[in-house]
């Protein structure tokens, strides 16, 4: 009886215990005796079932396996010393290219093959600099602005940029636009990738821009006429050369060079050319002459007229190559009259 009374007053402090204190306890008896909350396992196996080994490690480490049809036909050779259970199911699964799914607390680990896609995709994300795609936000800033003031500098959109990289991308490949960060999102395998760096590096450049002045006038038709360049008469003249020669006299050879170099006729007697008259034989060709004289010009300024109206001076900041438009335009009603009659008619 003594013996009895004993036993029960060792167990009774146990149960008096609040909560607090029992959890104390549990966590100091984690942290003196780790060994017992990680366990370890050794494994020397060859050509040995997966499903085999799955067992192995349920009666090891207490945790319960359901393995998917495709798991049971796989084997396995693994040696293992000492190893933790759970760092030893990580790499067991991992080197056959499975995985494991739990569920809560439930203690049932359901293990199957890793989904994998038959072709190996990489997603990376290129934000524009100075192209700007099709759907970005500031091109529809742009276009109600141009509807709105009837101006507009129309720059690169870029449409270019987009349709270059679909042309380098691979048939697993795609491209998609990303408004608002103006940025390109490209999904392709891994060796695509050098090119389509490439290829948005070269064409995400800095275009030059251009800045426009331009001056708007309301000319009346007779001034406008006035404008330009006034030429004068001749503004060009041309005189030929000339020889000096026997026609109509020598017909037979009126086009060659019959006078030698001391201006006499070839062949011919002394007695028939005075050489006063022929003078100096360097002298029997004049050259043709070419004249400018007459070009005169006059250029009339539109500014210097009175009844010129300035309507105004826009300025517009366009890119390079591209086109740029200015327009003065008003929003105005025409009323159109139109009268109908109709007569009766009857049989």
């Amino acid at each position: 009886m003594r013996r009895l009374i004993l036993i029960v007053c060792l167990f009774l402090p146990a149960w008096s215990l609040p909560a607090a204190a029992q959890n104390y306890y549990s966590e100091v008896d984690r942290y003196l005796y780790p060994q017992q909350n990680r366990r370890t396992i050794s494994m020397d196996l060859r050509n040995a079932n997966m499903n085999d080994v799955l067992k192995m490690l349920s009666q090891q480490s207490g945790m319960n396996f359901i393995a998917s049809s495709e798991v049971s036909g796989l084997s396995v050779n693994l040696y293992l010393d000492n190893v933790p259970v759970e760092e030893a199911l990580e790499r067991i699964l991992a080197a056959n290219n499975l995985t494991y799914e739990i569920q809560g607390n439930s203690n049932i680990f359901m293990v199957k093959r890793v989904e994998r896609p038959d072709i190996e995709l990489m997603t990376r994300v290129y934000p524009l600099r100075h192209a700007t795609i099709p759907s970005s936000k500031l091109n529809s800033t742009l276009s109600d602005f141009e509807s709105a003031s009837g101006g507009s500098a129309i720059g690169g959109d870029g449409e270019g940029i987009v349709s270059a990289v679909r042309g380098v991308l691979s048939e697993n490949g795609r491209v998609i636009e990303y408004a608002r960060t103006n940025s390109l999102v490209v999904t392709d395998v891994p060796s695509q990738f050098g090119l389509i760096e490439s290829t948005i590096r070269r064409l995400d450049v800095r275009v030059p821009q251009i800045l426009i002045e331009v001056e708007m006038l309301d000319v009346a038709k007779d001034t406008a006429e006035l404008m330009g360049v006034k030429w004068g008469n001749t503004p060009v003249a041309f005189s030929g050369g000339s020889k000096r020669g026997f026609s109509p006299f020598n017909f037979d050879n009126i086009l060659e060079d019959n006078i030698d170099q001391t201006g006499r006729v070839a062949g011919a007697a002394t007695d028939f050319i005075e050489d006063q008259d022929l003078g100096n034989a360097d002298k029997r060709y004049t050259a043709s002459n070419v004249s400018f004289e007459g070009l005169t010009f006059l250029v009339q300024f539109l500014r210097t007229k009175s009844d010129t109206r300035s309507l105004a001076r826009p300025r517009i900041l366009t890119l390079n190559n591209e086109t740029a438009e200015i327009r003065i335009s008003t929003d105005e009603a025409i009323g159109i009259t139109s009268s109908v009659t109709g007569a009766d008619a009857g049989t």
